[in-house]
């Protein structure tokens, strides 16, 4: 075999491996059902990929809670790349299956339960206060009235993956209202090819 087709072997097979890198979009597809609720066809998805949200505290927890899955200088790894990813990022939600991507107006007006009142200036302030307290009420009941897929938003931080691609970390959590909400930074890891979640830390709820 001559050098110049050892070449072209070379960069056909680095052109296939550049070509199959994993994007956070082909992540959030093998995973989402580990956290989604699996009644729901579709799900809400927040357009913003947040960076994992990281402090002092929050480094220490991640250190104490996944240590035993993981060998330390991946978790110091992923957790130093998490750390050092700042840049604001959204979804390119064409490429997530199951996910109807929701700007930040739209979640405030979804999970508050109120798109504002309308004011007449014709009215006296009395009658308006009485207007818009009807208006609120109707409101309040349509959200709640709601089923949980049609007013539960998902948040996912962008995925962190160590050098080998087979440890990733990433923050996931839902909103349902108020004092409805919960979240966790979740460990995965790549098993013959497919990935599991492994461990989580950092929980909260509300």
């Amino acid at each position: 075999m001559t050098f110049f087709t050892y070449l072209c072997t070379f960069l056909l097979t680095f052109s296939c491996i550049a070509q199959t890198k994993e994007t956070k979009e082909d992540f959030i597809n093998a995973i989402h059902k580990t956290f989604v609720d699996s009644s729901f066809n579709n799900y809400l998805l927040f357009e913003e990929s947040s960076a994992i949200p990281l402090d002092r505290n929050g480094i220490a927890r991640l250190h104490k809670e996944l240590s035993q899955y993981i060998p330390d200088s991946t978790l110091q790894h992923l957790i130093d790349k998490a750390f050092s990813d700042t840049l604001a990022q959204k979804w390119d939600c064409t490429l997530i299956n199951s996910a109807r991507c929701i700007s930040s107006d739209s979640t405030h007006h979804l999970l508050s339960g109120v798109f504002g009142v309308k004011i007449n200036p014709k009215w006296s302030k009395r009658r308006n206060r009485r207007e818009s307290a009807k208006q609120l009420k109707i409101q309040r009941e349509e959200f709640y009235g709601r089923t949980a897929q049609e007013r539960q938003v998902y948040y996912f931080s962008r995925p962190i993956f160590d050098n080998t691609n087979e440890y990733a970390i990433i923050s996931m959590s839902y909103v349902c209202g108020n004092l409805c909400a919960y979240g966790c930074t979740f460990l995965f890891q790549k098993i013959k090819g497919e990935w599991r979640k492994v461990a989580k830390a950092r929980c909260w709820e509300s």
